[in-house]
């Protein structure tokens, strides 16, 4: 997810909340920032960032603000989303807490006092994106095809050297370069495989390599049902452009590497 990507779902989110709405509130930008992630609910690295938007609904009577808190609610959770908290609803001035499924935004709708007397209230709808890696700078993505090749072949080794490996299957050890499907320019990928009979304790070969990648900085994802014996993972350095690989066979006699670079 890129910051354009994540402002797009939140306005959705938003819109989602109060087009069915009656009355018919005005929405006022209270607040619409891409800043620092402060506090990541995947606990992953604090120097990504994410995107906030948030509104008054206004031009409605304030004795309607609770009840446009419960349609955004209602209106939420037809959607499938997911309530994490709400405030009672026979107060004054209800609140509600909720999630999206699955790409994870949150988001609130609350209630609160016009006056400090008296039961009128202000209704505002808040959507907070999940945690993303900014978009690498413009020279970031100029670099040599030279640094490419480094990167790539410097990452494949560190994960050559985690699988403790004594060969690489002959023949299945390939550099190439391809178009990026997402910008101008080429991607530099290195792939090649591994026989089981060439991995010491290969049960724990990917473990090991996740373990890696992890004390690099890459964000790492184990494939399969079983944690304890992945029959993959994916892993992701969105800093440095890299993407790593690593899958296990169908009958786990061969395990397939591929490094990907930017």
């Amino acid at each position: 997810m890129n910051e354009k990507q994540a402002a797009a779902r939140a306005e959705e989110i938003v819109l989602q909340a109060v087009e069915g709405m009656r009355p018919k509130p005005r929405l006022e930008p209270q607040m619409s920032m891409t800043g620092k992630c402060l506090d990541p609910m995947d606990g992953g690295s604090e120097d990504r960032v994410q995107v906030e938007r948030s509104y008054w609904l206004k031009d409605v009577p304030g004795s309607v603000a609770a009840d446009l808190v419960k349609q955004a609610r209602d209106a939420w959770v037809a959607h499938g989303y997911k309530v994490q908290n709400e405030r009672e609803w026979d107060e004054p001035f209800p609140a509600v807490n909720m999630r999206t499924v699955p790409d994870d935004f949150w988001m609130s709708a609350e209630a609160g006092p016009l006056h400090k007397t008296g039961r009128d209230g202000l209704a505002s709808i808040t959507v907070t994106s999940p945690c993303f890696w900014p978009e690498p700078s413009p020279g970031a993505s100029a670099r040599s095809a030279a640094a490419r090749r480094h990167d790539v072949l410097d990452c494949s080794s560190r994960v050559y050297d985690a699988l403790r490996a004594t060969a690489v299957s002959r023949g299945e050890d390939v550099l190439q370069e391809r178009p990026d499907p997402d910008r101008p320019g080429t991607l530099v990928h290195h792939a090649w495989q591994v026989d089981r009979v060439c991995l010491p304790e290969p049960g724990s070969a990917v473990p090991r390599v996740a373990g890696a990648l992890r004390d690099l900085a890459f964000q790492v994802r184990t494939l399969g049902p079983d944690p304890a014996a992945p029959s993959g993972l994916l892993a992701r350095h969105p800093q440095r452009g890299l993407a790593v690989r690593a899958l296990w066979s169908g009958d786990r006699q061969v395990l397939k590497v591929g490094v990907t670079g930017a």
